[in-house]
């Protein structure tokens, strides 16, 4: 399944593991897009990883 969304999001210090995510469009008006719900793990964003601050 090919990505279109990608980029960090920000979370609580304290959350872990993985977070269950739904994506909806109700407000399109082009075409009806169904919601989807999927799991996302959560990571360390890369610049925290390297000692860099994280935006």
């Amino acid at each position: 399944m090919p990505w279109i969304f990608h980029g960090p999001v920000r979370v609580p210090e304290e959350a872990k593991g993985t977070v269950i995510i739904t994506i909806s469009f109700p407000d399109w008006k082009d075409a009806k897009v169904v919601p989807t719900t999927f799991e996302v793990p959560i990571v360390e964003a890369e610049s925290k990883l390297k000692g860099g601050s994280n935006p």
